[in-house]
């Protein structure tokens, strides 16, 4: 990058795992250097990572002044099973539950209770695309792109189901809200956690203003960006039955040719 004359801008993809602390204290989007400890070694990772790209480019006069970006959780495209990824967001489990004849279970006190703020990919994708190419340079040094507030499980539920009678699927036994007793028993068959009491998202949600002022940016919608998922879901399904169903037939085709270059080998002899 120092090496690059026509370098304009540097993007540091960071995560919200930044703002994981007991104390949250003065909002780290207004100044990264104050961010509060962190949780987890991936947090520490993250909080490193900012801070080393700010002193490179402090140590560097050529380098821009970076941009650092943070999502709330992201949900959408590629995020499907596959053997490396041992872990989905909430909307890819309301979605593989309504797919399903499991359950979904949900520690939570009531569906009314708060899940955590989501945001799609597409959305993000398409903040970090207006920072690069904004024909201004950024004003401020993060940017924080989420959906602006805090899904409860009602409503992740009515855009997953499409209904609104959400409370129908706990009497079906479609959803299964458990205490926390009952979801320490299952251990890591639940998939759902509500947000604990006292929880900084609470007082102080994922700032996204700045990021609609100063790039016009707005995140889809909550129902509509679930149904472009469900959507990919279903195309995914589809082209992998599709890719299984091919490889079958050439296997079968190949056993059939294995099996007439047998006969044809006895009848010679």
């Amino acid at each position: 990058a120092r090496c690059t004359s026509s370098l304009r801008r540097i993007v540091v993809v960071s995560s919200d795992a930044v703002l994981s602390a007991p104390m949250l204290g003065a909002s780290p989007a207004d100044d990264s250097r104050n961010a509060p400890p962190a949780a987890s070694t991936y947090a520490i990772s993250k909080i490193a990572l900012e801070s080393v790209v700010s002193r490179w480019a402090n140590l560097h006069a050529r380098l821009p002044e970076p941009q650092i970006v943070r999502f709330s959780d992201v949900y959408g495209p590629l995020d499907r099973p596959t053997g490396a990824r041992n872990r989905h967001n909430a909307p890819f489990w309301a979605l593989a539950a309504r797919r399903s004849a499991k359950a979904l279970n949900i520690a939570a006190g009531s569906l009314n209770d708060l899940c955590w703020d989501l945001v799609d990919a597409a959305s993000v994708a398409r903040g970090v695309v207006a920072i690069l190419f904004s024909p201004k340079t950024p004003r401020r040094r993060v940017y924080e792109f989420a959906l602006g507030r805090t899904i409860s499980f009602a409503e992740l539920l009515s855009a997953a189901f499409g209904t609104d009678e959400v409370e129908q699927l706990i009497s079906s036994g479609k959803v299964k809200l458990l205490s926390d007793l009952e979801a320490a028993k299952l251990k890591g068959r639940v998939q759902l956690h509500a947000l604990p009491p006292g929880h900084w998202l609470y007082s102080a949600p994922f700032q996204v203003s700045e990021a609609e002022i100063e790039l016009g940016w707005q995140p889809t919608d909550f129902k509509t960006a679930m149904r472009e998922y469900d959507e990919w879901l279903d195309a995914e399904e589809r082209s992998l039955a599709k890719a299984k169903s091919k490889e079958c037939t050439e296997a079968n085709t190949g056993d059939s040719r294995a099996g007439d270059a047998l006969e044809h080998a006895a009848c010679d002899k």
